[in-house]
């Protein structure tokens, strides 16, 4: 008489054993609009998931519409890198892909899966089913409508800048800056953070002194008297360019600074901006990306 009661234990082990690690049903959706990705003509777009208003799972997901189309995002373990919004030419398409290293469940990196989208006017349906580096299995389900936000809102989501460059100009005889010692043996960097999409966002470029030619990382201030001559810890050329389809506007920056930090080893960088331009423009954000455009180091 045992015998059907091992059985059904039997049966609950495995059955428990070899159910998702996660199954939830998600109370609110965001889409971040940050514009073209820079990998083709597709949509960077960013997506925060959240149960009782805490973020469960974030993924950034390439679509040739920013608003998202339909169909079926699969993991893609290769990321092509970004390049800047003018580099189109031959850059791989990336159409229904995220990438290594990008999307979330809590703390947790998602190395394989997909996510599924539907929509019907403004109400999407997602359905996902990802497997994270800790080998668990997460899947989820969110039927109605999402809230939507453009780059302008400063957040936590992989910074405000979808796009940024950080380059070594030691050595370029058009790097400047104007002055500079010959016997000088530190670092010389050019910095670019972009936001937006080629015929609506700005850009910020940036050139900036520092002690250790290797290593450019560290806080460096806006100085708008330094006209391209040396002087170290300072960023001593910079401007904000904003573009749209029918003009570009170039104006210099005034005050504030920007903080490079490394997160990770050998040439992975975060970028925090926070400066104000001559017609008392604010901007404030960074970039948070894994991969971004370097040289020179």
């Amino acid at each position: 008489m045992k015998k059907p009661f091992y059985f059904l234990f039997a049966l609950f082990v495995f059955v428990s054993c070899n159910k998702p690690y996660n199954d939830n049903t998600f109370t609110d959706v965001t889409l971040y609009y940050y514009g073209y990705s820079g990998m083709g003509y597709t949509y960077e777009v960013p997506v925060r998931f959240f149960i009782n208003k805490k973020v469960e799972a974030f993924f950034i997901l390439y679509s040739i519409d920013k608003d998202l189309k339909e169909g079926v995002y699969n993991y893609n373990d290769v990321f092509v890198p970004n390049l800047g919004m003018w580099d189109y030419g031959n850059i791989v398409f990336t159409n229904f892909t995220f990438f290594k290293g990008k999307c979330k469940w809590k703390d947790n990196i998602i190395t394989d899966g997909f996510v599924t989208v539907e929509r019907n006017g403004n109400n999407y349906t997602f359905i996902i089913d990802v497997t994270d580096n800790t080998g668990a299995i997460h899947t989820g389900k969110y039927q109605g409508k999402v809230k939507k936000e453009n780059f302008e809102i400063q957040s936590k989501i992989g910074g405000v800048f979808a796009l940024a460059s950080v380059e070594n100009r030691i050595g370029d005889p058009w790097a400047g800056p104007v002055g500079l010692p010959s016997s000088y043996s530190g670092g010389n960097t050019w910095v670019q953070v972009e936001a937006g999409e080629k015929n609506d966002g700005y850009m910020v470029n940036m050139l900036y002194l520092h002690p250790d030619k290797n290593d450019p990382t560290g806080t460096y201030y806006v100085n708008p008297n330094a006209n391209g001559y040396y002087r170290e810890g300072e960023i001593v050329y910079q401007n904000l360019c904003s573009y749209n389809i029918s003009q570009t506007n170039t104006r210099q920056l005034l005050s504030g600074s920007i903080t490079i930090t490394r997160v990770d080893k050998p040439w992975k960088f975060r970028i925090d901006v926070n400066v104000t331009d001559e017609d008392g423009g604010h901007i404030q954000g960074c970039f948070d990306g894994v991969d971004m455009w370097l040289s020179g180091y």
